[in-house]
């Protein structure tokens, strides 16, 4: 008799693990499925980017390179701290899927991507300009961090000419330790406007606003 109390306690025991661990995993691919249409929209736009890009090498007509190279709103709402944050809280639940670190890596990698071809927009196009907006934060607990993505969002929604970026300061990818030694930055939060340096310590929305007016930002 107590054999059986024991045997049904440890079946018991199993069945509720097991079903503990199978809601973890449909939970864990739902997170990831969350974040891979954003990530697999932004490397379509990177190499649709890159292939015009490439074309236009070849082609007379740089007018029609400057109108075409462009990254449609949507894919501005994949290059975002936002998605950043939502990288890191999956990262720091996720039990099984490894399917999470690569999508992380293919982001960074194609965003990274998108960060250049804006710069060569920039370079090839210097009169229809875009401001560009590199946020460099921290992979870890920055309320401040969060703070200025919040800052940035709004103020930039009402902005016709800026491209935005987010970067991790903290981690070990080599284009962005390339970004970090060429704008000199530290372990600290920064915004970079246009290659210009910025401390994140007492950003406004006004203070933000002026600043990319000053670089011939179009806003409200």
């Amino acid at each position: 008799m107590v054999y059986n109390q024991f045997f049904k306690a440890a079946l018991l025991t199993a069945v509720i693990v097991f079903f503990s661990f199978f809601l973890a995993y449909i939970i864990d691919s739902t997170r990831t499925g969350e974040v891979k249409s954003f990530v697999q929209d932004l490397i379509f736009e990177s190499e649709s980017n890159r292939l015009i890009s490439k074309f236009y090498l070849f082609a007379a007509n740089s007018t029609k390179k400057c109108e075409i190279l462009q990254i449609p709103k949507e894919v501005q709402t994949a290059k975002t701290y936002q998605l950043a944050l939502k990288f890191k809280e999956y990262e720091q639940a996720n039990l099984f899927n490894t399917e999470l670190e690569y999508l992380k890596k293919s982001y960074f990698v194609n965003l990274f991507d998108l960060y250049l071809l804006a710069l060569e927009k920039n370079n090839a196009c210097p009169e229809n300009k875009d401001v560009i907006v590199v946020f460099f934060y921290l992979e870890a607990a920055c309320p401040a961090c969060i703070e200025t993505d919040y800052i940035i969002r709004n103020v930039t929604a009402n902005c016709q000419n800026i491209q935005t970026f987010a970067f991790p300061l903290n981690v070990n990818y080599s284009f962005i330790k390339a970004l970090k030694n060429y704008y000199a930055l530290e372990d600290e939060p920064t915004l970079v406007i246009n290659n210009k340096k910025y401390s994140i310590t007492n950003l406004t929305e006004e203070k933000l606003l002026t600043l990319l007016k000053l670089e011939q930002a179009i806003c409200k």
